[in-house]
């Protein structure tokens, strides 16, 4: 067996639910992936895979196979909330969306009463918020829940993969707060 392959957490979550729903590799290498199964390419996401992490390991299953269910398996026994976080955002590739940049503002915004009959009502002005509060606590409540679920899913799999070593999350835990000490 050769060393493991060292890879971020966020990036191995993605890489599990890529790899569980794409067609079983059982070959070795992508010749034999091209002209035994008919392929004219290696699937989109796989390069990395070729490139050294292919250990074949009993019964001919590969060391890659056997990590993907162990990390979709760990993901499988998150909370149903915190494993829906970690799924939407594993198969689209991308981060929470924690609000960046946005503040909340209280705006002006014209109100018309109810017409009744062929009475015209003036318009009144009243001051509501432009994005609500809540609405930002709310999106980087979810960024912190997917972060720390992240976090622990490194700490369970850091020694039970065989192809790869976990070296942590390189995404910040807090972002907005660094945002704010750039702007003050």
């Amino acid at each position: 067996m050769s060393e493991k392959t060292p890879i971020d957490i966020e990036a191995l979550v993605q890489w599990a639910i890529a790899h569980s729903v794409a067609p079983r590799l059982t070959v070795a290498s992508p010749r034999e992936l091209m002209f035994n199964h008919g392929y004219t390419a290696v699937p989109k996401g796989f390069h990395g895979v070729f490139a050294g992490a292919m250990a074949r390991v009993e019964g001919g299953r590969l060391a890659t196979d056997i990590d993907a269910e162990r990390v979709l398996a760990a993901i499988d026994r998150l909370d149903p909330f915190t494993r829906s976080i970690v799924l939407v955002n594993a198969k689209t590739g991308r981060r929470p969306d924690w609000m960046e940049g946005v503040e909340p503002k209280r705006i002006a915004k014209r109100v018309y009463q109810k017409r009744r009959g062929k009475k015209r009502h003036r318009p009144s002005t009243v001051i509501v918020w432009d994005v609500e509060p809540a609405a930002i606590c709310a999106a980087r409540e979810l960024y912190g829940r997917w972060h720390s679920a992240l976090t622990g899913l490194a700490r369970t799999l850091s020694d039970q993969l065989i192809a790869w070593q976990v070296n942590g999350l390189n995404a910040p835990a807090a972002p907005w707060d660094r945002a704010l000490e750039k702007a003050a």
